[in-house]
C-alpha cells in the first residue's frame, strides 16, 4: 500500500498534463473566438513582428552585458592574471559573444529577406523596426 501511495503524486501530475494537453487546444480556440486551429494560427502569425522586436531588443540588451562584462573581466585580466579564473579565454569569448548577439538582429532580417525573397511590408522585421523607434 506505501507503494502506491508513494508513485500517486506523479500518477496525478501525469494525469493533470495529459488532461491539459488534450483540452488545451479546444480552450485556446474558444478564447480565439474562432472555431479551429485556424484561428489561432491567424493570432499568432498576428504577433510575430511583437516577438521579433523583443528578440532584437533582448539581443541588443545582452550583447552590450556581454561587452562590459568582458572588458570587466580584460581589465581584471590585465591587473593580476594568476587571480582570474578561466584565464583570457573568459572575457574573449564573452566579447566574441557579445559581438554575435549585436549582429543577431541583422542577421534574421537578411535572412528573413533572402528565404522569402524580400517579401511585403508588413512582413515580420527584426531589426528595422526597432532602429526605427
Amino acid at each position: 500500500m506505501s507503494k502506491l501511495r508513494r508513485g500517486m503524486p506523479y500518477f496525478v501530475v501525469a494525469l493533470i498534463c495529459f488532461a491539459s494537453a488534450v483540452l488545451s487546444p479546444h480552450a485556446l480556440a474558444a478564447a480565439a473566438g474562432g472555431d479551429g486551429f485556424g484561428s489561432i494560427a491567424e493570432n499568432v502569425t498576428g504577433n510575430l513582428s511583437g516577438i521579433a522586436k523583443l528578440v532584437s531588443a533582448l539581443s541588443y540588451l545582452l550583447g552590450g552585458i556581454f561587452g562590459l562584462l568582458g572588458l570587466v573581466k580584460l581589465y581584471g585580466y590585465s591587473q593580476n592574471p594568476q587571480q582570474v579564473q578561466g584565464g583570457l579565454k573568459v572575457p574573449i569569448v564573452l566579447i566574441f559573444l557579445a559581438g554575435a548577439l549585436v549582429y543577431f538582429p541583422s542577421v534574421i532580417s537578411s535572412s528573413g529577406n533572402t528565404i522569402f525573397q524580400g517579401g511585403k511590408p508588413g512582413d515580420i522585421k527584426g531589426d528595422d523596426s526597432f532602429l526605427a523607434q
